[in-house]
């Protein structure tokens, strides 16, 4: 049942706002992405029942509750390698990062998410909005991080960290790949 399907049926004033479980989320409106059993969608195509118009009047809605998240994402090298880390419960490898907390700065979520996955400290953090980018879900914030330390992963986190020389064929999620082609890495 998508999330419209879900609240078309009121009687009134009194409608139920019933949020959906991450199996029956709604994609942003117009976006295109594919659900778990590969059939796409997007947010017109999604709910059958209820009006264009309530369609139309709870757009802002779907931006609100799906919008894109800031996620903040560091790039690593240590010795012409590249840091690349693996997720629990995903075959892709990506960078070190997540969501930037609400009153939180995106360089300041790079620098804990990298600790708190990897337990290296940051020595130095600079921007590199070149590499900025977006998927359906998420806006990369993407900086080079200098850091020291041993290389220790978050078990809860993660299931493996790497440090790639970009010669192996590691299945890496899309928005790798566009910052790797931005950098021009590896030389």
């Amino acid at each position: 049942m998508s999330f419209l399907a879900s609240i078309a049926d009121f009687t009134g004033p009194q409608a139920v706002l019933k949020r959906p479980s991450p199996l029956e989320a709604a994609p942003l409106p117009g976006k295109r992405v594919q659900s778990r059993q590969g059939a796409g969608y997007n947010a017109s195509s999604c709910c059958r029942t209820g009006s264009a118009s309530l369609r139309r009047a709870l757009t802002p809605l779907f931006d609100t509750l799906y919008g894109l998240r800031d996620r903040a994402t560091a790039v690593v090298r240590r010795d012409g390698l590249l840091l690349l880390v693996r997720d629990r419960g995903f075959r892709r490898f990506s960078l070190p990062g997540g969501g930037v907390r609400r009153g939180e700065s995106p360089e300041a979520a790079a620098i804990r998410e990298l600790e708190e996955e990897t337990g290296l400290q940051a020595t130095s953090v600079t921007p590199l909005p070149q590499c900025r980018t977006n998927d359906v879900l998420n806006t990369y914030l993407v900086f080079l991080i200098n850091a020291r330390g041993e290389l220790h992963i978050d078990p809860v986190e993660l299931s493996e960290a790497t440090w790639w020389d970009g010669k192996d064929g590691l299945p890496l999620f899309g928005y790798v790949r566009h910052v790797i082609a931005r950098l021009h890495w590896p030389n």
